[in-house]
């Protein structure tokens, strides 16, 4: 660990659904771990008096973690550090310093362990040698049967992902659900490519559905999870992929079919076309799986009875979070990325002896 004391300045991704950003300053450094937007839609982190930061480091490269980077001129354009799996997916036409997938990286002369999440191709958990030890999970899960997951390393404070707040429902009973309503016959699954999208098209494939369709940036993402981006999948999974690559048809407007498409909220892309194309149908069935932030299609849809919502785990339970303190002997915890007021109670049972607290500044 570094000398001196270190410090870590909650911005933005505590006590409610807001963009991952978070500050740590130690050894006269000042670095950011994420700059997100959303998922509410136009919501940024507030970085205006933030300062002059010394570089960033990006978990992973969906947008509520990696969505803002346009503010980093507000924050002096720091370089860039990031896994070379989600470097290859953040646009930003500059070199991008990279991190090791599973090891020990540097960043300003600060040691940082590194492990992937399960959670986006790439993804990472980030150790931070300063103070007593800083633990950032990003967003994680141990449920995916694509992405594979390193076990986290011990720190005295962590930021895990307490987006599910107390839930602990079993990947299992959301497998069931869907599966039983995709054998029904008609079914429109909008998703994130990079996330859950290959998982639910990969599960119901090696359940017997055989009437899948995937449209261009789900094939896209297949695609690129089976030539570039191996080192994130589970064993064996690569050789699967390759069968769902033959297996799934580009979208054709069946509404018979069992269609994984994207966005996941259903408000741009093929989704929303298909969205409005079937919206005064019977069928298909639609199933959005993951947030489903107001005033979105995927809002209006499921609150007009037209689709429903069917969780489908890409974020811990309660018991795994519960799991990880133990395992990592953390003695400080910030569940981050949900509503912490209605959880607190169950969060300090599960994590005790450990603190549970949301301050907007720690001293690590």
């Amino acid at each position: 660990m570094t000398d001196g004391n270190a410090t870590l300045r909650i911005i933005s991704g505590v006590d409610g659904k807001s963009p991952a950003c978070f500050l740590v300053e130690a050894e006269g450094r000042r670095i950011m771990l994420d700059l997100g937007y959303g998922p509410p839609v136009g919501m940024y982190p507030d970085v205006d008096d933030v300062g002059k930061v010394d570089a960033l480091i990006i978990g992973h490269s969906h947008k509520d973690h990696a969505g803002s980077l346009h503010l980093r001129e507000k924050i002096g354009n720091p370089p860039i550090y990031a896994g070379a799996i989600v470097a290859g997916r953040i646009d930003t036409g500059e070199t991008i310093n990279i991190l090791p997938l599973k090891g020990v990286g540097e960043v300003l002369g600060i040691a940082i362990e590194t492990g992937r999440t399960g959670h986006a191709p790439g993804g990472l958990w980030l150790n931070l040698k300063v103070g007593k030890g800083l633990l950032y999970m990003s967003d994680h899960t141990v449920d995916s049967i694509v992405y594979d997951w390193d076990q986290a390393t011990p720190a005295h404070t962590v930021l895990l992902d307490g987006s599910y707040g107390d839930s602990d429902e079993p990947m299992a009973d959301q497998q069931r659900d869907i599966l039983a309503i995709a054998k029904r016959g008609g079914l429109l699954l909008p998703v994130p490519a990079d996330g859950r999208g290959p998982e639910i098209a990969l599960y119901l494939m090696r359940e017997g559905v055989t009437n899948l369709r995937m449209d261009a940036p789900m094939r896209a993402s297949v695609k690129r999870l089976i030539e570039i981006d191996s080192d994130t999948l589970r064993p064996g999974v690569r050789e699967e992929l390759q069968e769902l690559e033959k297996l799934a048809l580009p979208v054709d407007d069946d509404p018979t079919a069992v269609t994984v498409a994207c966005p996941a909220a259903a408000g741009s892309g093929e989704t929303a076309r298909l969205a409005a194309l079937w919206e005064k149908e019977t069928m298909p069935a639609i199933v959005f799986n993951g947030f489903v932030p107001e005033n979105t299609t995927a809002d209006r849809l499921v609150k007009a009875g037209r689709a429903v919502y069917r969780c489908w785990n890409v974020h811990p339970r309660l018991s795994e979070n519960a799991e990880l303190v133990r395992v990592t002997g953390a003695k400080v915890v910030v569940p981050c990325f949900g509503e912490t007021a209605p959880y607190m109670e169950a969060f300090r049972k599960a994590f005790a002896p450990a603190e549970v607290t949301i301050d907007r500044v720690l001293t690590l």
